[in-house]
């Protein structure tokens, strides 16, 4: 449940910071909400690897 609720946090963070600062307007100027839904998708992915590796190299990690 940690690793949703990180996952969770990281994409919409990343797409708020995206779509108010206007990151993703400068980033793609045709598709501003692709760009922000792409980026924040990307995000997520590559944190809920991070957590899952390290979720499973803890030894308790394997009991549930």
């Amino acid at each position: 449940m940690r690793v949703f609720l990180a996952v969770l946090a990281v994409s919409i963070v990343s797409s708020i910071v995206l779509w108010n600062f206007r990151l993703a307007h400068h980033i793609w100027p045709a598709h501003p909400l692709f760009a922000t839904t792409l980026i924040a998708m990307i995000c997520a992915i590559a944190t809920q690897q991070m957590l899952s590796e390290k979720r499973s190299e803890r030894p308790d990690a394997n009991r549930k």
